[in-house]
């Protein structure tokens, strides 16, 4: 592969986390590849967490960067954050099929592979996808996903989800009281205004969004 960034020159010096970048353009490219070179011990730790940054804002950017990941990486620690970028940007493009093959490929590398820096966010996501937009050939996979997936811990937002997933799924296999339950507790969390983290109320609450959804959760729950 050739380098696909302009020439180095004069560049713009970036403040705070130079690879958390939420735009591009080639003065940021620049900026972003001069200091990645310099990087050396965690060079594979910062390019996969740009790709995963940039991949919901400009999926052209992180599947190239997902590609000089793959092919100048180390090791395989930071695999799991490049395949979930890779699922990320898919999913902006609106290309589901592709985004759920990357989130297995994501999940099936943390499991052969434990020291694997972060678990996959396809854990909570390809079951959440597929429940969405009722991928019924998936169904099996996604029960046996959840099966490893918590409850989601602390913050009312990943709850939310994770009930949420489970309302759906079981209301399309006909299993109406689970679905119920689940139900009312996503939609719970949805209310919640203080995530009950002392220092940070409103980290992790689930927001304004979710309209769609919170209105089929209320007709699996209450009709």
């Amino acid at each position: 592969m050739q380098h696909w960034w302009p020439p180095s020159g004069t560049f713009h010096r970036m403040s705070g986390d130079w690879f958390r970048n939420t735009t591009w353009n080639a003065e940021i490219e620049r900026a972003f590849m001069e200091k990645l070179e310099r990087a050396r011990s965690q060079r594979d730790q910062y390019l996969a967490i740009q790709t995963l940054t940039i991949a919901p804002h400009d999926s052209d950017i992180a599947l190239r960067l997902a590609e000089l990941f793959f092919e100048t990486r180390k090791d395989a620690f930071q695999d799991v954050r490049v395949l979930d970028a890779i699922a990320a940007a898919h999913l902006t493009r609106g290309d589901l099929q592709a985004c759920l093959g990357a989130y297995k490929r994501a999940i099936s590398r943390k499991r052969s592979d434990g020291s694997a820096a972060w678990p996959s966010q396809g854990l909570l996501e390809f079951p959440y996808l597929v429940a969405v937009h009722r991928v019924r050939d998936e169904y099996d996979a996604t029960l046996a996903f959840l099966d490893q997936t918590d409850d989601g811990g602390i913050f009312p937002a990943k709850r939310f989800k994770v009930s949420a997933t489970k309302a759906m799924l079981s209301a399309d296999m006909g299993r109406r009281d689970e679905a119920k339950t689940h139900a009312k507790r996503a939609l719970a969390n949805a209310k919640l205004k203080n995530s009950g983290l002392p220092n940070h109320p409103t980290l992790g609450l689930v927001g304004l969004g979710h309209v769609r959804l919170k209105w089929r959760l209320r007709r699996i729950a209450y009709l």
